[in-house]
């Protein structure tokens, strides 16, 4: 981001939250995210992106290197039914 000429703090924030290999915090961790209002919601887990689109359906949610959605996800997630959602890998 710094060599776009972007830089944290300024032009952007980045909040951490992590489950420490514990999915029954995903939930809460969400809803904390959720209520900060940000602008995009990154998930590093499949895991991670149920918990953001249960916690919202108003957020873009981006997911990271994730399992198969379709096989291990609810079909309202598989569509992202009122929820903006990709994912990279």
């Amino acid at each position: 981001m710094r060599e776009l000429g972007y830089l944290e703090g300024r032009d952007y924030g980045v909040e951490d939250r992590y489950a420490d290999g514990d999915v029954s915090r995903l939930p809460v961790l969400a809803e904390e995210l959720v209520r900060l209002k940000p602008d995009v919601i990154v998930a590093a887990t499949t895991s991670g992106v149920l918990a953001v689109k249960q916690a919202t359906a108003n957020v873009p949610i981006v997911g990271v290197n994730l399992t198969d959605l379709v096989s291990s996800s609810p079909a309202s997630l598989v569509g992202c039914s009122g929820a903006w959602c990709t994912s990279i890998s």
